[in-house]
């Protein structure tokens, strides 16, 4: 196989010592240069580098082994990237994933450094603001974008991408799926008489992202009943504010018996909004990320948030004692059924 010299050679070992591609020793450094189509001088050059790194080690007569992660105080930090509106500490999504992996990573001796990278929603901005932090491993939180994930490639350490799918990437994830809770909670509100269910939420179709997916688990189960009618649909960002003027768009073109939203952190505006439209019908949230102090009808759909920030954690902590990728896990929600509610009688 033929890269660009030193650089690419660099960035493939780099990536084969992060997959356990070597576990404990490479190649002699004449099998590699005849591999990458260089001469051993090159190759040389390249393994120094990775000397200088710390991903490896060189020693006469034992040839370049692969360096064991140390237990330093550096290697004991672990940075979590994260992006979103609110704090990490107080976001209704972000807030029990960031709780679950803090507490795992200081039950496990390791210390959590976050790293904000601000609110910001282009690839463009998300990479300028990004300084990486020295620490033995990473988790990412609140970042959907490829060209994010193939900078995190580039570093030496292990990451893992927590709370939802990345658009278009194949990268160590955790998230968490609602599709099973979902198409039940609409199933049984069909055969309890619901027929005009509507979808508030991201209808923008990105690959692999939970984000579309809610639009789409919505679409598809709706349509094995009955014809999906587009007026039921509006797209809404997931911003405060934006649920309650999606609610006056819906009710402007369709009159619905029941409302599925995204984003759990607008249930609250969009009830209000159809209270004071005269039309108080039930309201369901994909996800139960609910704000702080909701005391509205108990939701049927409950996402694991701090167990996936749990299992990042300890994802990413086995990753840094093996020096390996971690698997991809993804969680299901939990399933209320009794929850579930029934068509309101009108009069």
């Amino acid at each position: 196989m033929i890269v660009p010299r030193q650089n690419g050679i660099v960035e493939e070992l780099k990536r084969r010592i992060r997959r356990g591609d070597y576990a404990e020793k490479l190649p002699r450094a004449q099998d590699l240069a005849g591999e990458f189509g260089v001469n051993v001088k090159t190759l040389n050059k390249a393994l120094a580098r990775l000397v200088r790194l710390g991903l490896v080690e060189r020693r006469r007569h034992v040839g370049t082994t692969v360096r064991r992660r140390e237990t330093d105080e550096g290697n004991r930090n672990v940075e979590i990237i994260y992006n979103g509106v609110d704090s990490a500490f107080s976001h209704p999504f972000w807030g029990p994933v960031f709780s679950g992996a803090v507490r795992t990573l200081g039950q496990a001796g390791f210390h959590p450094v976050l790293n904000p990278v601000g609110h910001v929603r282009s690839q463009t901005e998300k990479l300028e603001n990004y300084q990486p932090l020295p620490c033995g491993g990473r988790i990412v939180m609140g970042i959907h974008d490829v060209r994010f994930a193939d900078r995190l490639k580039r570093e030496p350490e292990p990451f893992v991408f927590a709370g939802d799918s990345i658009d278009g990437a194949k990268v160590p994830l955790v998230c968490v799926t609602a599709r099973k809770a979902v198409g039940k909670t609409i199933s049984l509100m069909l055969e309890r008489g619901f027929a005009r269910i509507a979808f508030l939420g991201d209808m923008q179709i990105f690959e692999d992202s939970d984000r579309s997916s809610k639009f789409l688990m919505w679409r598809d189960t709706i349509r094995r009943s009955m014809p999906v009618d587009p007026d039921l649909a509006v797209h809404t960002p997931p911003v405060i504010g934006a649920g309650a003027e999606a609610v006056r768009k819906l009710l402007a073109q369709a009159s619905p018996d029941a409302v599925f939203i995204g984003f759990g952190f607008q249930l609250a505006e969009v009830e209000q909004a159809l209270r004071d439209a005269g039309d108080p019908v039930p309201v369901i949230s994909f996800d139960g990320a609910l704000l702080p102090g909701y005391a509205g009808p108990p939701q049927p759909i409950r996402l694991p948030l701090e167990e996936c920030g749990e299992a990042a954690a300890k994802n990413l902590l086995e990753a840094v004692s093996s020096g390996k990728m971690p698997p991809d896990i993804r969680l299901d929600a939990l399933w209320l059924p009794e929850n579930v509610p029934f068509r309101p009688v009108r009069g």
